[in-house]
């Protein structure tokens, strides 16, 4: 009865290991088709399978026969559920397979390689200055070869006590650049202009003497040239029989192109406008006033006319007049 019983036990726990075994198979990932063994991946731990099936367990097993690790205690045989925890050391069977470390540090948007070495600090990286070409120094405008102005012109040497003096003298530039004059010694009587070089003004009594050394200059911006000195006096009112005529020297053409050959002038006059039969020539462009003296009673009426270095002569100029007592 002793052995009945003994056998019965031993079939009692061969059947709890074959249903803890199953079990433990099912709930990792084990095969449906009941059998004891399963397909694990490489690396996992597969429980080994009884040599024998548990029913025919021969009467001479050994009834202090140790049990394996992953059963259930002997002391509670309705526990068929498996034990969770695998043994100290060992992964749970049906486990992925264990994966070595990785070496990447968390994911910064960085690789490995820019990732600063462990063993030696790396200073901050800074891009290299970009090489900047050295600016061309610029180039200086060509010079081109000036030609100096001409002046020329010879101003009148006297002038009457309340008469009007003037002189304009004639210049240009041969490569059209702008001009402008100026004037040393200028009496204080008159008045001078930059533009067209121009010498004019009334002196009065007190303004009376020599005033010399006048020298009137032009200039393109790169080369001046002058007239030579001249002197001006002033004398004593004219006469009350007397006339005193001025006038301004002309700068153009009659068809607007520059004069640049004036050679003189031709003083007209007579008792009329329409008789300006009396005349008196002047060979000096730089003249621009005449004094008539000695006049016998009556209305006259002057005119000029201005000639070139051809003889061409213009036309009359505007009709003044006087009347001698």
């Amino acid at each position: 009865m002793t052995d009945i019983a003994r056998k019965s036990r031993s079939v009692s726990r061969g059947v709890g290991l074959l249903l803890c075994l199953t079990l433990a198979l099912a709930g990792c990932g084990g095969g449906d088709d009941g059998n004891s063994s399963a397909s694990t991946s490489p690396g996992s731990v597969t429980s080994p399978e009884p040599q024998n099936p548990i029913p025919s367990v021969p009467d001479t097993q050994p009834d202090d026969q140790p049990a394996p690790a992953d059963t259930v205690p002997d002391s509670d045989p309705n526990n068929s559920a498996p034990n969770d925890s695998p043994p100290y050391g060992a992964p749970p069977i049906g486990s992925a397979p264990s994966e070595p470390p990785s070496t990447e540090s968390p994911s910064n948007g960085s690789s490995p390689a820019d990732s600063p070495s462990d063993s030696a600090p790396q200073a901050p990286s800074t891009p290299p200055p970009e090489a900047t070409e050295p600016e061309p120094e610029p180039e200086s405008p060509p010079t081109a070869n000036n030609a100096a102005p001409t002046i020329t012109g010879v101003a009148a040497t006297s002038v009457n006590v309340n008469s009007l003096y003037t002189f304009t003298p004639a210049a240009s530039d041969p490569d059209g650049d702008m001009l402008a004059f100026e004037i040393e010694n200028k009496p204080s009587w008159a008045t001078f202009s930059t533009v067209n070089g121009r010498l004019t003004g009334t002196p009065r009594a007190e303004h009376e003497g020599t005033y010399p050394n006048i020298v009137i200059r032009v200039s393109d911006g790169n080369t001046s040239v002058s007239l030579p000195p001249f002197t001006i006096t002033v004398v004593p009112a004219e006469s009350a029989n007397g006339a005193t005529l001025s006038w301004i020297a002309p700068t153009e053409n009659e068809d607007g192109s520059v004069l640049v050959d004036l050679a003189g002038y031709t003083i007209v006059y007579g008792p009329s406008r329409e008789m300006l039969h009396n005349s008196i020539r002047i060979d000096n462009p730089g003249i621009d006033r005449y004094v008539f003296d000695d006049l016998p009673a009556g209305t006259y009426y002057f005119g000029v006319k201005a000639f070139n270095a051809q003889g061409v002569e213009s036309a009359v100029s505007n009709i003044v007049s006087k009347v001698i007592q």
